[in-house]
Formats: structure tokens, C-alpha cells, sequence
């Protein structure tokens, strides 16, 4: 990153990324228990196309993972979370990052709207290796379910 002031310089000023020492601990744990880490999701895949408030779960027979948390919890394809935790989101990687930072068996309350309601729903974490998507039979590769390696695949893709 750089502040200065001549053109010529390149960086990506104020942007920056952590991980928070329980989240490290946690991952290091887990690689020397069991020789892999896991991470923990929430079993949806997100609408990269929506420009709204909060994060849309694809419109998608498939965006919400058959016997995964949110199926289990209610969420809908559709549904657009506008907060976890109280916490407003307003893009999907806060999203990712607020579930990243918990531990599988977390339970977190998604704010939801549907059809001009809103509600609060408790989600119960589970690790990523235990969500797979009907589309591709691939177990979760991206933060809260994107299948392939893509955070925020299109759905009609």
C-alpha cells in the first residue's frame, strides 16, 4: 500500500485483511488434530448481481443447500440478509467474514427480509466439509456455499 501522492505510485490504501487470533487458534488446532482445517457456513449461495440493501440468496432452485443450516433454519431462496448478529450487512464478504470468525456449532440470527417482512432467524453452524449442493455434488469451496471455489457464483452459470 501506499499514501503518496504521485501518480506513479500503486496500492491498495485502507484495505486490509485480518484474522482474529481465535480464528487462527482454532484453524492450527484443527490441522494438527485432524492434518486439515475446516471452516464454518452457513449452506447458500449469494446473488453477485444484486446492487440492494444486505446480501440476496440466489434465485436459484439450488442456492440453498438441501439439508444444510439455512434449509434447516428456513432461510428461502430469495431471502435478502440485511444483518448477523444485530450487525448490518451491506455486502457479501462482511457476511463471509462475520461467519468465518465463528466455529462450526456457532449459532448466529440472521436478519431476513421476505416479501416485505422482516425477521430474525437462528442458524446453527456447521463446517463446510459437511454441506454439498445438489448442482455439483461438490462440498462447499466458498464461504457460505458457492460450490467450485467462487464466493459469489452467478446462478445462472
Amino acid at each position: 500500500a501506499s499514501l503518496g501522492s504521485s501518480s506513479s505510485e500503486a496500492g491498495s490504501v485502507g484495505l486490509g485483511f485480518a484474522i482474529t487470533s481465535n480464528q487462527a487458534r482454532r484453524t492450527a488446532e484443527e490441522i494438527i488434530d485432524t492434518g486439515e482445517a475446516t471452516y464454518p457456513v452457513v449452506g447458500v449461495m449469494l446473488d453477485s448481481t444484486y446492487t440492494g440493501e444486505g446480501v440476496k440468496v440466489a434465485d436459484a432452485s439450488n442456492a440453498v443447500a438441501a439439508g444444510g443450516p439455512a434449509a434447516e433454519a428456513g432461510i428461502e431462496a430469495g431471502d435478502v440478509i440485511t444483518a448477523i448478529d444485530g450487525r448490518v450487512i451491506t455486502r457479501s464478504e462482511e457476511l463471509i467474514v462475520a461467519i468465518r470468525a465463528k466455529a462450526s456449532d456457532d449459532t448466529v440470527v440472521l436478519t431476513v427480509e421476505r416479501d416485505g417482512e422482516t425477521q430474525d432467524i437462528s442458524v446453527t453452524l456447521v463446517p463446510n466439509t459437511d454441506v454439498t449442493y445438489q448442482d455439483s455434488g461438490e462440498e462447499d469451496q466458498g464461504g457460505l456455499g458457492g460450490g467450485g471455489g467462487q464466493l459469489f457464483p452467478d446462478p445462472s452459470e
